[in-house]
Parts: C-alpha cells; structure tokens; sequence
C-alpha cells in the first residue's frame, strides 16, 4: 500500500481511508440558512460556495466545533476547516434514532390515555 502526499489527489479506482475531512469551514460559504432545527442535533445547512458560486447543502465546521463535536474537525494548513462528514452524518443518523422512539414512546403514551 502507497502513501500519496500531494495538494490535489484524484483517482479513477476505489479510495479507502480511515477517514475523509471535506471542506465546510463558514469562510467558505455564502447564504447560509438551516433546513430544519432540533437541539443538539448537528444542523444540515443550505449554502452558496464563494469561490464556484454552486448551491450545496453540508455542515458548519464552526459550529460543530461549538456544539462541543471538535473530534469532527480538522483545521488544514491553510487555516480553513474540513468535517469528517462519513463521522458526522453517523452521528446525526444515531441523534436521529434516539429522537424517533422519544417521539414514538410519547405517540403511544398518548394514544392509551
């Protein structure tokens, strides 16, 4: 197995890694409005990118690092910040599972009275 140290690297082959960090840091982005709220609950955002102008949807290093998930965060060479996005949505999926029975248990709590 090879190291590959370089600014860009791509490949037309399947890639493994123990983790992959993508650009998210708020510097980056533009026009920044949440796609639905929940406490504690890392937020999916809708953004602009400033360098391409492209619409995307993605996280907030900042604010993951806030919410006390810093182990999510890497901060680059060139001080922009990058999420471990495979980390991050495996984290909101279980936040999600836990909120779903809270909301489930509370249904039928209701529904017998």
């Amino acid at each position: 197995m090879a190291t590959v140290v370089a600014d860009d690297f791509q490949t037309l082959s399947n890639c493994y890694a123990a983790a992959f960090y993508e650009n998210s840091d708020i510097n980056l982005k533009d026009d920044i409005r949440p796609l639905c709220t929940s406490n504690n609950i890392p937020q999916i955002k809708e953004f602009t990118w400033k360098d391409t102008g492209d619409h995307s949807y993605g996280l907030i290093a900042q604010e993951l690092e806030s919410m006390g998930y810093s182990e999510l965060v890497k901060t680059k060479d060139d001080g922009f910040k990058a999420v471990d996005y495979s980390a991050a949505l495996s984290l909101i999926i279980g936040k999600l599972q836990v909120r779903v029975k809270e909301l489930e248990d509370r249904i039928k709590y209701l529904e017998s009275k």
